[in-house]
């Protein structure tokens, strides 16, 4: 298999990190029951454990892993490193991993990063802590040492059986396994109490107790209308509103804050949920919501798990974040002995930790998303009440301006027809008194060529003249009314004007209005399009969101295996925590034991030094003995000699003599 080319965005260097494990060897006794003897040279196999590194399971160490390399991830996945170091989607160093098959996650890019180059489906980034140079097998031998030592085979069965809850093997929760270095005095007691914690953090987890400030568990039948609850962890309130919503979808609380931290007084897009004063209201969805008990005093957020933060806590004192092994490391140096407890607890418990914090990531960006649509939906309402209004305001003054123009218009024409009429009336009247005026003159050029005139001639002209004074007051009077008529028609003129000007007055309204209009339907137009893209936008978000409930539905998934194996460790924590205590108390006895022996063996070594002051003696008086017994020998051999000459000699007054010599 050809390796791609890496994506050059950091230049990787070999990972170097410090085991935080010591090395852990069985210890085989010569003989006998190792409960009766004593180890000789025991501090100084100690110190000699202590310093000695650890190395892990079939030679394998996190320190050389390199670019290139073919591990296996999970110990069931193959593949070859193609990246390692820090990356922007998670703190800390990560290995991208090129899979043999298409099971991984991506390409060799996360959130638009790319740190490598590979085909969809086969990169994958893991933790240092989960790859390995070999595949691991389900199940492990209980010990590696000598099979004699039986409180080392009970240490390591413990360790490589990991037992759920109902008492059955669990092979997918299986730790690895190792011999247990010997546990020191002072070592075990401090381990003893880190386990204790460890026990206590993994049970809390399991059955969490209410306390003064615990919370109500994460479900909309939790929290009540009337409770007192925290916000995000930091707003308090009291809850009073809890259901469905027309602003956005799923379970939302209305919170009546106590403080004017809010956005609005519990009504939301024209629609009233609750009532409180303005900026004290605020929704927010229910998995945000924790309530607050009488006593409390710092509430967390409910949906956390309490084993994680018990476990986090015990990781938090124990001054290591990395592998659950510093722990035990850290407890026990002060008698240089160590520990290891579980090298994928930790890296369980982190992953965990991720996971929690991406869902919550994941959740609020979704809130988000959620708050920007619903802000977008009280536009477009703004925006469309807005143009309704205008709408309804323009067709009424449109109305008005119409019915205003109708009646001035009816008005003119009706001046208009009078006018014309009495012209028409003023023409007559003059032709008339034309008329009259020519039968005048007609009838004074009769008076002027006939000098006399008979009575009647007289009579008619004095009645044409009377007609004719009668002609000119009707006239006068046609005229003053005319004048008046004028007059009216000058008023009706200007009040024309005047309308015509208000008219026009109303088109520049009725254009200004349109043009407000026409700027309203663009805006709404905009709005419409904007609303499609949201639209568009929330379904891309529905996919995406869908897309990471999966992806919490196997982070749930993941998380319920972890539970299950942290109930598994926890099982085997209490069960290292009986044997601890067994251990302690086979420790005790030794200990009376060794005290004892100490004891004897200090009476013995008085007895010791008393013989050998007595040997002493002894050996002194053996060297006079033996010189006396060699001044013996000489002359019991010279007495040999003087015998024999005696004897020959046959004097046996000699042989008296000599034998009675002083010695």
């Amino acid at each position: 298999m050809s390796l791609p080319r890496p994506s050059g965005i950091k230049q990787p260097s070999r990972i170097g990190r410090p085991s935080a494990l010591p090395a852990a060897r069985p210890q085989t006794p010569s003989g006998g029951n190792s409960s009766n003897h004593l180890p000789q040279n025991s501090s100084s196999a100690l110190s000699t454990k202590a310093a000695s590194p650890e190395p892990l399971e079939d030679g394998i160490s996190t320190d050389d892993f390199m670019i290139g390399d073919r591990i296996w991830v999970s110990g069931n996945k193959p593949g070859i490193i193609a990246f390692i170091g820090d990356t922007q989607f998670a703190p800390g160093e990560w290995a991208g991993i090129v899979l043999d098959e298409a099971i991984g996650k991506n390409d060799g890019s996360v959130m638009g990063v790319r740190y490598f180059q590979c085909e969809p489906k086969r990169g994958v980034f893991s933790r240092l802590s989960k790859i390995s140079h070999t595949p691991q097998s389900p199940s492990r031998p209980s010990s590696q040492g000598n099979d004699s030592n039986s409180s080392e085979s009970k240490f390591s069965n413990s360790d490589s059986r990991p037992t759920s809850t109902n008492g059955t093997t669990t092979p997918a929760a299986t730790v690895q396994s190792r011999p247990s270095s010997r546990l020191g005095m002072s070592g075990s007691k401090t381990l003893s109490t880190s386990s204790s914690s460890l026990h206590k953090a993994s049970s809390a987890g399991t059955t969490p107790t209410g306390t003064g400030g615990s919370l109500v568990a994460g479900k909309p039948g939790g929290v009540k209308v009337g409770d007192r609850v925290l916000v995000s962890g930091s707003k308090q309130g009291i809850l009073r509103f809890i259901g469905d919503t027309d602003f956005a979808k799923g379970v939302w609380a209305g919170v009546e804050l106590e403080e004017p931290l809010g956005k609005n007084d519990g009504a939301v897009a024209g629609k009233r949920y609750f009532d409180c004063k303005p900026m004290h209201g605020l929704f927010a969805p229910v998995h945000k919501i924790s309530q607050i008990e009488v006593g409390g005093l710092t509430p967390s957020p409910h949906n956390r798990p309490v084993m994680s933060t018990s476990l986090r806590s015990s990781r938090e004192r124990s001054g290591s974040q990395d592998s659950v092994s510093s722990l035990s490391s850290t407890a026990s140096s002060v008698s240089r002995s160590r520990v290891r407890l579980g090298v994928t607890s930790l890296a369980n418990q982190k992953a965990l930790k991720e996971k929690e914090e991406h869902i919550e990531q994941l959740l609020r960006e979704r809130d988000l998303e959620r708050s920007e649509v619903a802000r977008a939906a009280a536009h477009v309402d703004e925006a469309e009440s807005e143009l309704s209004f205008i709408k309804t305001e323009q067709s009424r003054l449109r109305l008005d301006a119409d019915e205003q123009i109708r009646k001035y218009q009816v008005l003119i024409a009706d001046l208009e027809n009078e006018k014309q009429e009495l012209l028409a009336f003023l023409e007559e009247e003059k032709r008339r008194v034309e008329d009259l005026q020519f039968q005048l003159e007609e009838e004074t050029l009769k008076d002027d060529t006939e000098s006399k005139s008979t009575v009647a001639n007289d009579l008619q002209v004095l009645e044409l003249e009377r007609q004719i004074k009668k002609e000119k007051e009707r006239s006068d009077n046609l005229e003053m009314e005319l004048g008046h008529l004028k007059k009216k028609l000058e008023d009706q003129h200007k009040t024309t004007e005047q309308a015509k000007t208000q008219q026009s007055s109303y088109q520049d309204q009725i254009e200004e209005l349109t043009h407000k209009l026409a700027q309203a339907e663009t805006k709404i137009k905009a709005f419409e399009t904007t609303r499609l893209e949201d639209s568009a936008k929330s379904g891309q978000i529905n996919i995406a969101l869908s897309e990471k409930q999966n992806r919490v539905k196997e982070v749930e998934d993941q998380l319920a295996l972890q539970r299950r194996e942290m109930s598994s460790m926890s099982q085997q924590l209490t069960d290292m925590k009986e044997e601890l205590m067994t251990s302690n108390d086979k420790r005790k006895k030794q200990d009376d034991y060794i005290k004892e022996l100490t004891d004897k063996l200090n009476h013995t070594e008085n007895q010791y030094k008393d013989m050998m002051d007595e040997i002493r003696n002894a050996n002194s008086n053996t060297a006079d003995l033996q010189r006396q017994l060699a001044a013996s020998k000489t002359k019991a051999e010279e007495l040999a000699a003087d015998r024999a000459i005696l004897k020959t000699r046959g004097s046996t007054k000699r042989l008296v003599e000599l034998f009675s010599k002083p010695s």
